[in-house]
């Protein structure tokens, strides 16, 4: 047996401005086919690790008038306003996001079914915003949560109703950026705008034609590579970009389309929010905490004896992980390294190849083969 191998997208990404921005062992199995399923409670993270689905409106303190709809206001005013707004969410037959449309100063939320994403303390987030929702039950409304520039109001969803409504509202996509010389200080290429749309518009056709992004942004000089999730309204210059996103289908090539930042072509990447665990055997070229000084076959086979140990008994995976994982982060809790999601932040999202490996998998699956990436060999579960 040995690791299946994948390619290496780069890595080159944009800033996007952003709003505020599970597991237990399975039964012995007698075949390889039983080994990969997941157990029945598989969806369960460990619980310093739990992760929050929120809506949220926010109530702002305006030291000056911003427009005649929006007077200067005081703490005590913001405060007294964002406790009547709880008192009307609490109130029978509240719609939340309505109600967010209607008042909040999140404008990019307020568009968004008021939806801020997924929270964790694991993650670094906002503390409060965090600690907020870990007391709600799903579909409770909390108190005002102190912020520096205001008042959060938070809801809890469900997993599910979060996983939902993110699909509907954020949209993945990846892609190139072509700029031109007004944009690019560097000295080569010195492209006009006609000459980047017109390596732009080449790149698409090829792209339409099946050549791979990785190989051809390797052959253009100076071409920006993204990956980037778009809500309405986030990145200003990129409003036509953006309304096209919404209405491409997955794996649909766009553009050229021009944005502040370049020409763009891209394509619409699937949904995916999955919980995830694994074991990583890391090597002398490995970056990151799992480097070790070890060949890299020397790393295979402690990988590949891993995956057989599960092979023969799936119940083992904690301490498979205990006894052969290179990484201490997640190594003490059962390999578990939180959320996978196309819809990160670009610093927040996993290695392309490990992606691409966690959308072929099937909820509650594990790897079917050790896996190689940049990072070394793993074995993965997709816990949902």
């Amino acid at each position: 047996m040995t690791a299946r191998p994948l390619p290496v997208l780069l890595a080159a990404c944009l800033a996007a401005l952003a709003p505020l921005v599970g597991c237990g062992d399975a039964p012995a199995a007698n075949s390889p086919a039983e080994a990969k399923k997941a157990p029945a409670d598989a969806k369960a993270a460990p619980p310093e690790t739990a992760t929050y689905a929120i809506r949220h409106l926010f109530v702002e303190v305006r030291d000056t008038a911003r427009s005649p709809t929006k007077p200067a206001r005081t703490r005590d005013e913001a405060l007294a306003f964002a406790r009547a707004t709880v008192a009307r969410l609490r109130a029978p037959g509240a719609d939340f996001v309505a109600i967010a449309r209607e008042v909040s100063d999140d404008v990019v939320t307020s568009a968004g079914e008021a939806f801020v994403g997924f929270r964790s303390f694991w993650a670094g987030d906002e503390a409060g915003v965090v600690e907020a929702a870990s007391k709600l039950a799903v579909g409770e409304v909390s108190d005002p949560v102190p912020a520096p520039a205001g008042f959060h109001v938070v809801q809890r969803l469900s997993r599910e109703e979060g996983r939902a409504i993110e699909a509907r509202v954020v949209v993945p996509m990846e892609g190139m950026l072509f700029r031109w010389v007004e944009l690019d200080p560097r000295p080569e290429p010195r492209r006009s705008r006609a000459d980047a749309y017109a390596e732009a518009a080449d790149a698409v056709a090829k792209l339409h034609a099946g050549a791979q992004v990785e190989r051809l942004a390797l052959e253009i000089m100076n071409v920006r590579t993204f990956a980037l999730p778009m809500r309405t309204n986030v990145i200003p210059g990129w409003e036509a970009f953006i309304a096209a996103s919404y209405a491409a289908k997955v794996g649909e090539w766009i553009g050229p389309i021009e944005t502040s930042e370049g020409w763009a072509v891209a394509r619409r990447q699937p949904y995916a929010r999955a919980g995830v665990r694994h074991f990583v055997v890391g090597h002398r070229d490995s970056p990151g905490p799992a480097k070790r000084e070890r060949s890299r076959e020397e790393a295979l086979a402690i990988a590949l004896a891993g995956f057989k140990r599960l092979i023969d008994d799936p119940s083992a995976w904690n301490q498979v992980v205990a006894d052969a994982s290179d990484e201490p982060g997640s190594r003490a809790i059962g390999g578990y390294i939180g959320d996978f999601t196309t819809v990160a932040e670009p610093a927040q999202r996993m290695a392309p190849e490990i992606e691409r490996e966690l959308l072929r998998m099937t909820p509650g699956a594990r790897s079917d083969d050790v896996v190689e990436s940049r990072f070394g060999f793993h074995v993965f579960w997709r816990l949902d």
